[in-house]
């Protein structure tokens, strides 16, 4: 792990004018909460609890976290993460369906079923959004 860390301080930019970008002792390992950095899963975090943001928050959510990485302590943060995304999603959805802007809404709800194909309630929406707009047959596609 020291080797791990050692090889991290020395790949990030110099030190920032508040200290290392790393505090690192004997039990822990931390990112200097006083250095100007910019983290996209707090980001993330941050603007979900945004009712009015959740467009911009979506767009942040670019997959899971560290996608290629095969460790036991990360399945509930990225689970967490993954639930979230979900939910904002699912709330642009209704959002948008009761402003009846359907356009916007078969996008979220489209941009949903590609990260969870297999979600029975995405597809319920996705059926009610296509009869909503009139597009019969492709609810009728989309049921089958």
């Amino acid at each position: 792990m020291c080797r791990h860390l050692h090889q991290l301080a020395h790949a990030l930019p110099p030190a920032c004018e508040d200290g290392p970008w790393l505090i690192v002792d004997a039990e822990n390992a931390q990112w200097n909460p006083g250095s100007n950095y910019w983290f996209d899963v707090a980001e993330f975090k941050q603007q979900s609890a945004n009712s009015d943001r959740l467009a911009d928050t979506v767009a942040l959510y670019s997959g899971d976290l560290l996608k290629s990485v095969y460790a036991d302590w990360l399945f509930y943060p990225r689970e967490q993460l993954r639930a979230l995304y979900f939910t904002d999603l699912n709330q642009l959805i209704l959002h948008y369906r009761v402003e009846r802007d359907y356009v916007r809404a078969l996008e979220y709800a489209r941009q949903l079923r590609a990260r969870a194909p297999l979600r029975e309630d995405t597809m319920r929406q996705l059926i009610a959004l296509r009869y909503e707009t009139g597009d019969r047959s492709g609810a009728l596609f989309e049921f089958e």
